[in-house]
């Protein structure tokens, strides 16, 4: 309903404003034309029917309409947002229990807010759950509209007021209470010590294109050399398969970094980030990114063996790998960007998704995260994994241990139809197929079907994805229990096969084709 109300609206905004305008109608009733269209259609009233249904149905099984990201209590500062990008910097001066209206999922957390309230379905290991868990950030989101408004009708009045929010997987999943001991409004401490970053040392006789297998840490980054790792040890396991890359290393940004020359000045602009207000933080930001993405030169031999690496007809995938992401002490999943879709024949399509990887090391969300985490600017760099891309059926995210409950006998899975980006992020409303496995009893268990309206797949002739109505009726991991168990067991096996041979549990993405498991990335679970 919601995107359908969107779609309308786009539909009759401009006409009916210059039609309105043209006949001098009140401003008032041209505002609400749109709406009255939306609420006469027959999708509203089923949409309506439909949550009254699932409301009744909640009701009758006992279940609670929120759902428990990260369990425990907070106490802060009352605050109701739009979003976390709308909240301004004075309104994080001192901690804050926030309750937001909607979440794009691949936000940063600012130190400030303590608990989160949110108006909708979010995938439990989006970039946003992720580092919900990992900041300890206690977050609960509503699967019903209704009782969130009513929710933040109770409480509105209560706005800067100090709260207690709690919590919990239990009966009662969530309770907030006025703050009796209340600390004094201060401004929030941050005391967290800088992350550790090793770099290394530029390396001008390096090749331009390196295989996966022939990257480490150091040279590309945890996730292009978690990709070789993964390439090797899908020779000795055949239970899944890893889509052909290469990688473009740290020593070729560190190598267009000096060939700019000293009227490059690249280090000059990042000295005394950290010193600026926010306003001058995303200024800055946005002119590091600028210099990147329209100044730093570009060897030609780069695109030309990235092709010759790959099939004339193949798609690629150009995704970030930068050391200042995938760590066990700060993830930074989805901080950085990567593109899909990009035809090797084009040599352009493949310079300029370089390029856009390379300057999203200092996207304005990028480059806040790592003040917040205080990673010394001066010492990130990009490397580019490319891979094959692989047009996904099911694309899943798991973790070798519960991330949820803590457990070391259950391996959590999420999945969505399509792309991987509905899981990600929440540019898609609804909650994928969650599914655990327990390896002491050696059984399945479904937490949840999936219930995203669209998928994301890849575009027509651009770097974008696009969303196409998903048909629930004819995937099997919906219509068919045999089949989706024995697909549950074998992504456990897989999940634990990787725990084993990395010593550490594993936060694994991949998708489904057909029959076959692919894995794109395996990375450490954030501490």
């Amino acid at each position: 309903c919601d995107d359908f109300t969107k779609l309308t609206a786009e539909l009759f905004e401009e006409s009916v404003k210059a039609v309105g305008g043209a006949f001098n109608v009140e401003q008032h009733a041209v505002s609400v034309f749109i709406e009255a269209e939306v609420r006469s259609t027959t999708v509203f009233q089923f949409s309506r029917l439909a949550s009254w249904t699932m409301r009744n149905v909640r009701t009758a099984l006992g279940q609670p309409p929120w759902d428990v990201l990260f369990p425990g209590t907070a106490t802060g500062s009352l605050l109701f947002a739009q979003s976390i990008s709308e909240i301004p910097e004075r309104e994080l001066q001192q901690p804050r229990v926030v309750v937001l209206d909607r979440a794009e999922g691949d936000e940063d957390i600012p130190h400030a807010i303590k608990g989160i309230v949110l108006g909708h379905e979010l995938p439990h290991l989006s970039h946003l759950g992720v580092r919900a868990r990992q900041a300890k950030v206690v977050f609960i989101n509503s699967e019903d509209t209704t009782v969130f408004k009513d929710f933040k009708k109770g409480w509105i009045s209560n706005a800067e007021n100090w709260v207690k929010l709690v919590v919990s997987t239990g009966v009662e999943a969530i309770s907030m209470e006025d703050a009796v001991d209340r600390p004094e409004a201060k401004q929030d401490s941050d005391t967290r010590e800088k992350v550790k970053i090793d770099i290394p040392d530029p390396e001008s006789k390096r090749a331009l294109v390196v295989a996966t297998t022939d990257v480490s840490k150091e040279s590309a980054g945890t996730k292009a050399s978690s990709a070789g790792i993964l390439e090797a040890a899908a020779k000795e396991n055949r239970d899944f398969k890893v889509p052909r890359g290469v990688v473009i290393p740290f020593s070729s940004f560190q190598r267009a970094v000096l060939a700019g020359g000293p009227e490059l000045d690249y280090f000059g602009i990042l000295q005394g980030f950290d010193e600026l207000s926010l306003a001058e933080k995303e200024k800055r930001a946005e002119a590091v990114a600028a210099t990147i993405l329209y100044k730093f030169p570009l060897n030609q031999d780069i695109v030309r063996k990235i092709q010759g690496n790959f099939g004339k007809e193949t798609l690629i995938m150009v995704r970030s790998s930068a050391n200042c992401e995938d760590l066990e002490e700060m993830s930074g999943a989805g901080l950085y960007d990567s593109f899909a879709n990009v035809p090797v024949s084009d040599r352009g399509a493949i310079a300029e998704a370089v390029r856009k990887v390379w300057s999203s090391l200092w996207t304005k969300r990028a480059a806040l995260s790592r003040s917040q985490y205080k990673v010394p600017h001066e010492k990130v760099l990009m490397a580019v994994l490319v891979q094959e891309m692989l047009e996904a059926e099911l694309s899943f995210i798991m973790f070798s241990n519960n991330p949820i409950n803590g457990a070391r006998n259950e391996v959590y899975i999420e999945m969505a139809v399509g792309m991987g980006e509905t899981l990600a992020s929440a540019e898609v409303r609804g909650s994928p197929y969650r599914l655990v496995y327990n390896t002491d009893k050696n059984r399945a268990e479904v937490l949840a079907l999936a219930s995203f309206s669209y998928s994301l797949v890849p575009g027509g002739d651009n770097l974008e994805l696009e969303k196409k109505a998903v048909d629930y009726s004819k995937v099997k991991m919906t219509t068919n229990p045999g089949w989706r168990e024995q697909m549950t067991r074998r992504l456990a096996k897989i999940a634990k096969f990787l725990e084993a041979r990395y010593g550490k549990p594993q936060d694994i993405e991949g998708v489904v084709i057909g029959e076959t498991i692919y894995l794109v990335q395996s990375r450490a679970m954030v501490k």
